[in-house]
């Protein structure tokens, strides 16, 4: 009876593993269409604005060299001003709702972006990043000692990687 039961386990973890494998694999980072980020809600014209990597670098891009929490040793990250990106989508709003592929959300008060040298990452020592390595866009702010605060919550928890959708509130 014992081994009857065992079995049944083994093929019911099996398969919900399988529907698990299969939910997350249907789950592309990066859309058919290239997009890799929307941003919606309280911005210029209403309605959503989709961006590929293309369309994100060509807002301008710069660079920190910083460690950070996440990652061994020192690093420069590359990309877009996280403001930069704000003013040019025209966000209106005072905090912004952050999701990241795996449904991850963090809210960030407009005060936390406003003046700060976050960044929109899209390149690691000039490298794109993958999904696996974070990617394909990082909110990061330099981890510095020039910028303690940012090592610390709330900052760390603004920090959202594998960032999918902005929505302006």
């Amino acid at each position: 009876m014992t081994t009857l039961m065992t079995r049944n386990f083994i093929w019911f973890a099996a398969a919900t593993l399988l529907i698990i494998s299969a939910f997350f694999i249907t789950r592309p980072a990066i859309a058919d269409d290239g997009v890799i980020l929307t941003v919606s809600g309280k911005i210029a014209g209403g309605g959503k604005r989709d961006f590929t990597l293309e369309d994100l670098e060509k807002i301008g891009m710069t660079s920190f060299v910083s460690p950070n929490n996440w990652m061994e040793g020192t690093h420069k990250f590359e990309g877009v001003p996280f403001q930069k990106f704000l003013e040019t989508v025209g966000a209106a709003g005072t905090s912004l709702m952050v999701v990241a592929l795996n449904e991850y959300e963090a809210e960030i008060p407009m005060s936390a972006v406003k003046g700060k040298p976050a960044l929109l990452v899209t390149r690691i020592d000039g490298e794109t990043i993958s999904v696996r390595e974070k990617g394909p866009v990082w909110i990061l702010y330099p981890q510095t000692d020039d910028y303690p605060d940012y090592k610390k919550p709330p900052f760390t928890h603004y920090m959202v990687w594998q960032l999918r959708n902005i929505d302006v509130r």
